[in-house]
């Protein structure tokens, strides 16, 4: 899907919606033991808070992505250059 065009489906849903409902930003792939977070917030218990209940989980990226990569050494995912959870750890 376009950028453009999902930019305007995220600024509709923002505004039909109201704040709260709508999780925008950067997702953040997190380091081990930690959950995912989009924009800060723990991706974990936002969805905590719908246990039982049926939802649409919609995921529309707003933005060019680099490819990602599979690290040889750890075996996480990661964009760019080099895997950041090994770089952490000095390997």
């Amino acid at each position: 899907m376009a950028t453009r065009k999902a930019k305007k489906i995220v600024a509709r849903l923002e505004s039909d919606l109201g704040p709260g409902w709508v999780l925008r930003g950067l997702v953040v792939y997190p380091s081990e033991g930690d959950t995912y977070t989009v924009a800060g917030r723990d991706v974990d218990y936002v969805l905590s808070e719908f246990v039982g209940r049926e939802v649409v989980l919609l995921i529309l990226p707003v933005s060019e992505s680099e490819a990602w990569k599979i690290c040889p050494t750890c075996g996480l995912p990661y964009p760019g250059a080099g895997c950041p959870a090994c770089a952490d750890d000095g390997l």
